[in-house]
């Protein structure tokens, strides 16, 4: 019956995962397919930005011949009255390809556009007007009446560009970096090409710049250097191009480097005197020729996001075909693979499952069919023939284990040399002391007086037979009832439970006198006779705490010390709240000591 579900779950799961893998390769085939209308539509946008800026570009640069020619003869000056014309052209055509844009056929839109057009045919008419009347009629006043109109016709044509520029954004982020250093550049560019336009007339009049001027010239130069602040740590941080870093250097030198200073020396000059010998013409040639690296870094940008959104969609196609035909192969391979995943793994791990119930239910092994071909799956039939052997095995290993644990607790415990318990064998013995008392808990400290100078004398070994020595003795003499551990080098501890002052500074007297009674005989060496030093202290439960009374009976096992060694001493703060009966006989061996600190 297990196996029957088993295989119903295997045929289940395997429709499951048929059914997942269609689902997935769907999702999968329809994620390229957004991906690549996607990556047509950023195309699509781009183009359209293309053109906006384009347009705001052209308006921008008709500019430039339009304020040389307010400021020349039109008579003597048929090359420039050409070069305006060439630029009106071109404004022409960019701004009917804007027209031409499907999102700009809205009423609102179109008629915004409609007004943008009625504009700058309103000041070409001005500009006309003016270029027909001879020069030394010409106010500059009305100069820069038209050229604000211009200026303010690249304002009223801006939110196109904003508009193309946030509709590329929104279709896809990983250009909207390209757009706004497209913007950034071209905002440069428009504010490079409008600083002379402050103050040109005025210089073409040969006149002093007035304040007003002269401030709003300062103001286009600080939007310059800001501009620029922005764009150049950018463009520093885009290496993706070799041409890159001499655009940027072209941009430094020629520009900030010839045309912006060069401009902002004359308008600081002009300010304060008449120049008679500025030529207004062969200036405006050469500012407007360092102003063209800009607009060149300017048109790589858009060149290059356009490659960029091309790309993706060629990337995008690519992906889309692949994702097809993988999608086509696991279609098909899901089915075959699971069909053989049954046959080969998974009813040879069924019969495998049996088999080792059988053995851990200690029943009769079934008999197994056949284990297919996989090596994995014949290795674990192999495997099950000694998992019995195993078993036993690990068997005996965990009895082994645990002996071992219970030796190396023992060992942690004990002290090697003596035999008795170590500082961690103390700890967890008054630990159980405590628990198990009534009454009171005492505590004495044995120390082996000038222990130092048998090992000096006779050797390390023969003072590791007085401490064995010494530890048996006062095992012996402490009896069933005390517990005797090595506290550290030739120190010893006694804890014994619910003894008064007087049984414990006898028991402490029995162990001196057993030590000084009887040497420790050494072989090769002979008898050493030994003495031994004793603080002792008591404290009644509940308040008892094995670190006061350590400290107490420390303290007096430094008095005994202190006092000449071979005795047994108790602080006179044990005394007083356990013995006064002990300290009124006269024949009480047992001196006071002063209070431990």
């Amino acid at each position: 019956m297990t196996g029957l579900n088993a295989l119903w779950l295997f045929r289940v799961g395997g429709v499951v995962l048929v059914g997942c893998t269609v689902a997935m390769a769907w999702s999968a085939l329809d994620n390229s397919l957004h991906r690549s209308a996607t990556a047509d539509e950023s195309l699509r946008r781009i183009g359209s930005f293309e053109i906006a800026f384009s347009a705001l570009s052209a308006i921008a640069a008709e500019r430039q011949p339009t304020e040389a020619l307010l400021a020349t003869d039109q008579r003597r000056d048929d090359a420039e009255l050409g070069r305006m014309r060439t630029a009106r052209l071109a404004t022409d055509r960019k701004l009917t390809r804007l027209r031409g844009l499907p999102e700009n056929l809205e009423p609102i839109v179109a008629a915004r556009l409609s007004f943008v057009e009625a504009r700058l045919a309103a000041e070409r008419q001005r500009v006309d007007a003016m270029v027909a009347t001879p020069l030394s009629a010409r106010r500059v006043g009305d100069q820069f009446s038209i050229i604000r109109g211009m200026i303010s016709i690249s304002e009223t044509a801006e939110p196109f560009v904003a508009h193309a520029a946030t509709a590329v954004s929104d279709t896809d982020r990983g250009l909207a970096g390209e757009v706004t250093m497209v913007r950034l550049l071209g905002a440069l560019h428009e504010a490079a090409l409008r600083l002379p336009s402050e103050v040109m007339p005025t210089l073409a009049a040969g006149q002093i710049i007035p304040p007003d001027q002269a401030m709003a010239a300062y103001r286009t130069q600080q939007r310059i250097l800001a501009l620029w602040d922005v764009g150049a740590s950018q463009i520093e941080r885009d290496n993706q191009d070799s041409r890159f870093a001499p655009a940027l250097e072209a941009i430094r030198g020629r520009y900030f480097g010839t045309g912006f200073s060069f401009l902002s020396r004359i308008v600081e000059r002009q300010s304060l005197r008449v120049n008679p010998a500025l030529d207004i013409r062969k200036t405006a040639e050469l500012y407007a020729e360092t102003t063209a690296p800009i607009a060149e870094l300017r048109d790589f940008y858009v060149e290059r996001m356009i490659a960029q959104a091309e790309m993706r969609q060629h990337e995008s196609l690519l992906a889309m075909l692949a994702t097809l035909g993988l999608a086509a192969t696991m279609v098909a391979a899901v089915p075959a693979l699971a069909w053989i995943a049954y046959r080969q793994v998974l009813r040879p791990l069924l019969q495998i499952r049996s088999q080792i119930q059988a053995i851990c239910d200690r029943e009769p092994r079934p008999v197994l069919g056949d284990a297919g071909t996989v090596p994995q799956v014949r290795n674990l039939v192999r495997a099950v023939d000694t998992l019995w052997d195993r078993e036993h095995e690990r068997e005996a290993l965990d009895v082994e284990r645990h002996r071992l644990a219970e030796r190396l607790k023992m060992l942690s415990e004990t002290d090697q040399l003596t035999g008795l318990a170590n500082r961690r064998g103390l700890d967890l013995a008054l630990s159980a002391m405590s628990a198990q008392a009534d009454d009171s808990l005492g505590f004495i400290l044995v120390d082996v007086d000038h222990f130092k100078s048998i090992n000096d004398r006779f050797g390390h070994s023969s003072g590791d037979r007085v401490l064995s020595e010494v530890a048996n003795r006062l095992t012996h003499v402490a009896g069933s009832d005390g517990m005797v551990a090595r506290y550290g080098g030739e120190e010893f501890a006694v804890a014994v439970a619910d003894r008064e002052i007087g049984t414990l500074l006898d028991l402490a007297e029995s162990i001196r006198e057993s030590i000084e009674a009887t040497p420790v005989v050494v072989p090769t060496v002979g008898s050493i006779a030994l003495t031994v030093s004793c603080g002792v202290a008591v404290e009644s439960l509940p308040e008892a705490r094995w670190d006061w009374l350590v400290e107490q009976a420390d303290a007096a096992l430094y008095e005994a010390k202190a006092s000449g060694r071979n005795r047994v001493r108790a602080t006179n703060g044990i005394l007083r709240r356990w013995g006064p009966a002990e300290r009124a006989e006269p024949d009480r061996q047992f001196p006071i000591t002063e209070d431990a600190a």
